[in-house]
C-alpha cells in the first residue's frame, strides 16, 4: 500500500495495537496464508520513512498467494479496505 505525498499517519485500524490484530485475524479467517508487514506507525512523518521511492511512501507490504489472478485480486481489495490509514498532510500534521 503506498501515498504518492508525505504526510503523517495519525492512527486507523492498522495502526492502533487494539486493532491490528482483530483485522488481521479477521483476514486471515478468509486467506489463511496472509502476510502483513507494517511499515509506518502511529504519529510517523512518511518523509522520515526509509528505503521509499522519490514518488511516493510505502505504508505495509500485504503478502499473498491464490489459486487464480482473480482470487488474488479480490484479496489484495480485501486487505486494502480493511486495513486502514489515517493519513494527515503536512501542512495539517503539525
Amino acid at each position: 500500500m503506498r501515498r504518492l505525498r508525505s504526510a503523517r499517519a495519525t492512527g486507523g485500524s492498522y495502526t492502533n495495537c487494539w486493532d491490528t490484530a482483530e483485522e488481521i485475524d479477521k483476514l486471515r479467517a478468509l486467506m489463511p496464508d496472509l502476510k502483513v508487514q507494517l511499515l509506518v506507525g502511529e504519529g510517523q512523518n512518511l518523509s522520515e520513512l526509509v528505503d521509499q521511492d522519490s514518488y511516493s511512501f510505502e505504508l505495509m507490504d500485504v503478502f499473498l498467494g491464490g489459486e487464480s489472478a482473480d482470487f488474488i485480486e479480490d484479496a489484495y481489495k480485501r486487505c486494502r479496505d480493511s486495513l486502514v490509514f489515517l493519513i494527515k498532510p503536512m501542512d495539517d500534521a503539525d
